[in-house]
């Protein structure tokens, strides 16, 4: 290698040297910084209230994992095999205990919707999962085995968590986890009144604003749309006291994002740990995309026809009239009221259909049942024409040989 080779190859090793110093380390070490940056921002404090609840929460689904394991019956062990259940049965469990805290929701609507702890079947509607033959229901297991978390969820002073209202948001966890519209006779019925989206929906939000809309038509009569979509935003800030309020909102925004979460089939723990710490610095913009929300969606659920047509037995008072400017001034503000929390968030989402029967037969989750059923019911036909053949030659022969 010659001396002007050496040079030239030195002349570009500080070259390269000084380009990267003097270029490529700001923006590394911006890009470090950033992300150090979007991280610490990511994770947000943590109360000591808030902490301990999730440690409560997981420490319950522990115990719902040995009652499954070592307790349950068959039915409840492959639950979500026989899409009775969304999610894996200890998940499910654990939020109906909790649910079972408020007497409330131990109603035979909230079961039909959310299935039932008891050990005696539910006659009404719905599934009852049982503890295995002779053994407890997991009320008393973990009365007997964990009195600290029974007394913990059973103290009222622990009914709202961080502004959380959390047998609100358990009721409607339980609701999205269990399959209202399943394979059984009653899960049959349901789907000719409602399909599952409904069903949900009116556990949570949607069902909250048809109670809103009643308290609204009964204290203000006769007010303008405008009047009706502020009294909303009132309500739901705590300004104005009624059955929705911001403990209720908070309940069904974290309900259906902690679903999608657990979902994704992670550890219960780390999952619950995961959006109490970072997850909810996103709460309402996860929420309304999860629920693809949009005030022409809001509308179908606070009008007086969708209540008449399509019967709603978790809100089972008396009808009353329900004006224009009330049903359309409760969801617009309703809508404007989660824009102003989730500016971001995609608000287009198309009404969606309503259509009860015929929407079911085109959801492929009902294919299975309705063969099923079909295939039955050719069965039972063909059973019957046999056996009515039989009898008729039967007594064909005995006419016979009384001639003879």
């Amino acid at each position: 290698m010659t001396k002007q080779t050496k040079k030239t190859l030195s002349f570009f090793a500080v070259f390269a040297l000084l380009f990267c110093a003097l270029f490529l380390s700001p923006i590394l070490a911006g890009e470090t910084s950033a992300a150090a940056a979007a991280t610490a921002s990511a994770v947000l404090p943590v109360s000591a209230e808030l902490a301990d609840f999730t440690e409560n929460l997981s420490d319950l689904n522990d115990f719902a994992k040995d009652y499954i394991a070592n307790h349950a019956d068959s039915q409840l062990k492959n639950a979500q095999k026989k899409g009775l259940l969304t999610l894996s049965p200890d998940i499910w469990l654990t939020f109906a205990y909790i649910r079972y805290t408020n007497p409330s929701y131990r109603t035979d609507d909230w079961r039909a919707v959310g299935g039932s702890l008891e050990t005696s079947p539910i006659r009404l509607m719905g599934v009852s999962f049982k503890a295995a033959p002779g053994g407890e229901s997991f009320l008393d297991f973990v009365a007997e085995r964990a009195p600290r978390l029974s007394s913990y969820f059973s103290d009222p002073q622990n009914r709202v968590i961080d502004g959380v209202d959390i047998p609100h948001m358990s009721v409607l966890l339980t609701s999205l986890i269990y399959n209202t519209c399943n394979y059984t006779l009653t899960g049959l019925a349901s789907s000719l009144v409602m399909n599952e989206r409904q069903y949900e929906d009116l556990s949570g939000w949607a069902g909250d604003l048809q109670t809103l809309l009643i308290d609204l038509a009964e204290a203000y009569p006769n007010e303008s749309r405008e009047t009706y979509a502020a009294l909303t935003r009132d309500a739901l800030t705590d300004v104005y006291p009624s059955s929705y309020g911001s403990e209720d909102l908070l309940a069904n925004a974290d309900a259906v994002n902690l679903y999608h979460a657990l979902k994704s089939g992670g550890d219960f723990r780390d999952t619950v740990t995961e959006y109490y710490s970072v997850g909810v610095g996103t709460r309402f913009s996860t929420f309304v995309s999860h629920e693809k929300l949009s005030t022409a969606y809001a509308k179908q659920y606070t009008v007086l026809t969708y209540r008449t047509s399509t019967v709603w037995h978790i809100y089972s008072g008396t009808l009353i009239s329900i004006p224009a400017e009330l049903s359309d001034g409760v969801a617009e503000g309703f809508i404007a009221y989660l824009k102003e929390l989730a500016p971001d968030a995609d608000f287009n989402a198309p009404p969606y259909d309503r259509n009860t029967f015929f929407d079911r037969i085109a959801d492929p989750t009902l294919y299975v049942p309705v063969a099923i059923a079909g295939l039955a019911v050719i069965f039972l036909t063909l059973a019957g024409t046999t056996i009515y053949k039989i009898a008729k030659r039967i007594k064909r022969r005995r006419a016979f040989r009384r001639g003879r």
